[in-house]
């Protein structure tokens, strides 16, 4: 994945500010995290972590300062992502020119690669590669955490594909199973971007969400699609845990 051309160089200011202010539903964000990732995470608060395209800084907040991991680290092709990262938790990120480069030269040393949001900016050409590459970078056992919005969610699949003009790729369970094979992971677990229910308004947000996927899978075994075997994941995210 290089910086090819400018189009991360703003990427915070031009595109990510739009959608959200950097302190904005920063809890939120967080909490949604913890609940889909944290049983995948090391049980060794020293163990080494990287996070590919950190963003706000939600995920290492989290593990860093919420959970006290001691070793993360963050990589970013943007030099605004990486600055407001770094003011959050000094010397955390770097700005890398080419992201695969970067993990070639860090061969077996990461126990967990996180990847929120990010396979979709990534041409087909280069996701193999990628994903390749992360594989050689996880220690023995390690895992590659990753979320990608869902095509096989009609209502906003394409919203999240085309909101995005750096978008190049938009998956389903089976794709991105695929790629993910292709590159050599062999124990894919592919879920649903579900929310904690601590509070009565969650609780009631995911129920409704039930309701929904079940309509969803109504639709396409109306269409003679097998739901069970296809698309049993329809949330607006695919969550993956790959190892």
């Amino acid at each position: 994945m290089a910086n090819e051309h400018p189009r991360f160089q703003r990427y915070m200011t031009e595109h990510m500010t739009q959608l959200r202010a950097p302190g904005e539903w920063r809890g939120r964000v967080k909490d949604r995290l913890r609940h889909r990732y944290a049983r995948h995470l090391p049980v060794d608060l020293n163990a080494p972590i990287l996070e590919i395209g950190p963003g706000f800084g939600e995920f290492m907040e989290l593990l860093a300062v919420d959970l006290g991991y001691r070793n993360v680290h963050g990589i970013d092709l943007s030099p605004e992502v990486a600055e407001y990262c770094n003011r959050l938790l000094p010397g955390s990120v770097t700005v890398v020119e080419d992201t695969a480069t970067y993990l070639q030269a860090h061969r077996g040393q990461f126990s967990t690669v996180a990847m929120f949001h990010v396979i979709e900016h990534v041409s087909k050409p280069q996701i193999i590669p990628l994903l390749s590459a992360i594989r050689a970078s996880l220690l023995p056992g390690g895992v590659l955490l990753l979320e990608t919005p869902n095509m096989a969610n009609p209502f906003l699949g394409l919203t999240f594909r085309y909101a995005d003009f750096t978008h190049e790729v938009g998956y389903t369970e089976t794709s991105i199973h695929y790629v993910l094979q292709t590159a050599g992971f062999r124990q894919i677990s592919i879920f649903e971007a579900t929310l904690p229910a601590n509070h009565w308004a969650r609780l009631v947000q995911r129920v409704g969400q039930q309701a929904v996927k079940g309509l969803i899978q109504l639709i396409y075994a109306i269409y003679g699609y097998r739901t069970s075997r296809l698309y049993r994941v329809v949330s607006p995210e695919l969550c993956v845990a790959a190892r």
